[in-house]
């Protein structure tokens, strides 16, 4: 692995099944990386960037991620967390929401919800620049979909299409903010309501 300044950089590197056991990768850049079944039990991944990486039936057990980045990580029914770890709960759909002022109002919510969606309640476009607006309208499209059941990528397409036409976009963004997670083209909702959601 290439190291600077203490730092290992394996970007998008393909991580595939590597015993990672308790490594020291602290710091370390692994953005994107592909690290399908690797062995990362009781590793050190403290202020790691995982953003973006694929750990499906990865094993994180007992792996210390304080502070790493796991943004749009991407996971599955068999990977194994540190015990305590909730990948869902580390998602910014928990936090921008409450870290930016006002935007974790019922009248924010209600606003951009009234700029999004047209009487019909389909959605006139998408935002883009705004983590706190994607939330809220992630947040009412994900709402069409069960807990505890599993859907085709067709199904999700269909469901997200009475919606907008971009129903691809949506798709993504679904998994990248991590309301669902996909494995082998299924999608399931992983997002919980709760009571502070609007």
């Amino acid at each position: 692995m290439e190291r600077s300044e203490n730092k290992i950089s394996r970007r998008g590197a393909n991580l595939a099944g590597a015993d990672l056991h308790e490594a020291d990768l602290q710091q370390a850049d692994l953005r994107g990386a592909n690290l399908t079944g690797a062995n990362l039990s009781g590793a050190l991944l403290r202020q790691a960037r995982l953003r973006g990486a694929t750990v499906a039936g990865a094993n994180l057990a007992g792996a210390d991620l304080t502070d790493a980045d796991t943004f749009a990580l991407r996971y599955d029914e068999n990977t194994r967390w540190p015990e305590g770890f909730d990948p869902v709960s580390r998602c910014p759909s928990r936090g921008i929401a409450a870290e930016e002022p006002g935007h974790g109002t019922q009248s924010f919510t209600r606003k951009v919800t009234e700029t999004f969606f047209d009487d019909q309640g389909r959605l006139r476009q998408i935002p883009m620049r705004s983590d706190a607006k994607k939330i809220v309208v992630l947040r009412r499209l994900v709402r069409e979909f069960s807990l505890g059941q599993r859907y085709t990528e067709k199904e999700v397409s269909l469901i997200l299409g009475r919606f907008h036409e971009d129903y691809a976009s949506l798709r993504r963004m679904m998994v990248d903010y991590r309301f669902m997670a996909r494995a082998r083209s299924i999608y399931w909702r992983t997002w919980v309501e709760s009571p502070e959601a609007d």
